[in-house]
């Protein structure tokens, strides 16, 4: 893409995959078995069981809201001059340039790719492994940042 041209605003985010639906279960759960306890539908032996259900469906819930959370904060965004990385903990910039580009690696008993932003061929940015490799493919398009396949091994990440 012409660095001159305007690059759209786009924002792909890591998928909240399964904890999603626990999320909803487990509140529904502590939800339901909250109302049952303080209303008196259950008494008894399953009220306890119900107290039990509740506590471990709390537990769940506040689990899978920490998980929900970190993958949402993984993203990768263009405001038209800038590629965004961002991870769970902090984000990197990168402006546009013609050297930009995004470059995978196919490792061997990795279920995903390992995805860097590579500046004039070198590894700047390493994606979050949270996002879908499709979306950072579909990202790359959108954005006119060019993608490719890497032979061998990725770069190990610097040490900081």
């Amino acid at each position: 893409m012409n660095d001159a041209a305007p690059r759209p605003v786009l924002v792909v985010r890591a998928s909240v995959g399964r904890w999603g639906s626990r999320l909803a279960w487990a509140t529904a759960v502590v939800v339901l078995g909250s109302a049952a306890v303080l209303t008196g539908v259950v008494d008894g032996v399953l009220r306890v069981i119900a107290q039990v259900s509740v506590g471990v469906a709390y537990a769940l819930m506040v689990a899978a809201l920490a998980i929900v959370t970190v993958r949402l904060r993984s993203s990768l965004r263009s405001d038209g001059e800038t590629l965004v990385v961002r991870g769970p903990f902090g984000a990197s910039v990168v402006p546009f340039h013609d050297g930009i580009s995004i470059s995978r690696w196919i490792v061997d008993g990795q279920r995903r790719p390992v995805v860097w932003v590579l500046d004039h061929g070198a590894p700047v940015i390493r994606v979050d492994g949270r996002i879908d490799p499709v979306r950072v493919e579909f990202f790359a398009a959108r954005v006119g940042v060019p993608i490719s396949d890497e032979p061998g091994q990725p770069p190990e990440p610097a040490d900081d």
